[in-house]
């Protein structure tokens, strides 16, 4: 599985670099119409250049994560409910923290009823809310989170527990790569760690 992504990632790297919008280059944030922040994949192409050179494909990102859509701009959430969404990413840490410690003892099966059952899957959508949450968060906390328009830690998570949940699938014969398993919690983890703590320096938990 790991090659196999490795291979189609390699044959892509160019074509994709070289297509990218120069917005998407610079990473610039800008406000759509409505002045709230779409969901952080859901008008994502099938495959982008990621905010650490990461060429995500929507083959190995979570089955919940839709392709391109034209999502209606959600409604501006209030400060009780974007606190609300923020505890809801601290159960994403721990979910993750979990993760970790079945991915080191091999247990697959329970791994991946973690990822169907657990706060990992509702992540995208409560972080969605915590940045269109009207004053909890800094201007440039939500930049580094990211929106829609800008790559940044949300991103960074929802790829590396993507590529992880894949990796469960095995590869042909069906092996799973532990090490690349942990390896990809490792850095989901850290993603997620530094969200969690930009939300407590924000007092939003």
């Amino acid at each position: 599985m790991t090659k196999l992504v490795s291979i189609f990632l390699s044959l892509h790297l160019l074509h994709l670099a070289s297509s990218l919008t120069p917005s998407l280059r610079t990473r610039q944030l800008k406000k759509p119409p409505g002045g709230t922040y779409r969901s952080m994949t859901s008008e994502l192409p099938a495959r982008q250049l990621g905010r650490r050179g990461f060429i995500g494909s929507l083959s190995i990102l979570p089955a919940s994560i839709p392709a391109v859509a034209a999502a209606k701009p959600p409604a501006k959430i209030g400060i009780a409910d974007g606190k609300i969404a923020a505890a809801s990413i601290v159960e994403t840490q721990k979910s993750i923290q979990e993760a970790e410690k079945l991915a080191a003892a091999k247990k697959w099966d329970a791994l991946e009823d973690l990822f169907e059952a657990s706060a990992v899957a509702g992540f995208e959508s409560q972080m969605t809310k915590v940045v269109n949450s009207e004053g909890l968060l800094t201007p440039e906390d939500i930049k580094e989170i990211g929106t829609i328009r800008r790559y940044g830690l949300a991103a960074d998570f929802i790829i590396m527990a993507g590529a992880a949940k894949a990796e469960l699938a095995g590869d042909e014969d069906g092996t799973i790569n532990g090490k690349e398993v942990q390896r990809l919690l490792k850095l989901a983890n850290g993603s997620v760690a530094e969200i969690v703590q930009i939300l407590k320096n924000n007092r939003a938990i």
